[in-house]
């Protein structure tokens, strides 16, 4: 259970830091940070941190796919975290 709650922490942490780093390349002019990666972060459990990061850093918080779909995709990570934690238990 720590290991699990220790890689939530992980990814989230990544997740915020990598809109930090996209918004200050975004700000620079240079190579971004893909959208399939940000997705790709927050599908692996770093929606927390992916919207903490678009609130502090607004960054992506017209795009409706970043404003719907991030919030859609914890509300998925939720619900699978409840079922695998009641199927553990």
């Amino acid at each position: 259970m720590s290991l699990f709650i220790l890689y939530l922490l992980m990814i989230n942490g990544y997740g915020c830091l990598v809109m930090w780093h996209d918004k200050r390349r975004a700000k620079q002019g240079g190579w971004r940070v893909s959208e399939r990666h940000l997705f790709t972060a927050a599908l692996a459990g770093g929606g927390a941190g992916i919207w903490a990061g678009m609130q502090w850093f607004r960054h992506k918080t017209t795009r409706p796919a970043f404003r719907i779909g991030i919030p859609c995709i914890m509300v998925v990570n939720g619900l699978m975290t409840i079922l695998c934690l009641y199927w553990l238990w």
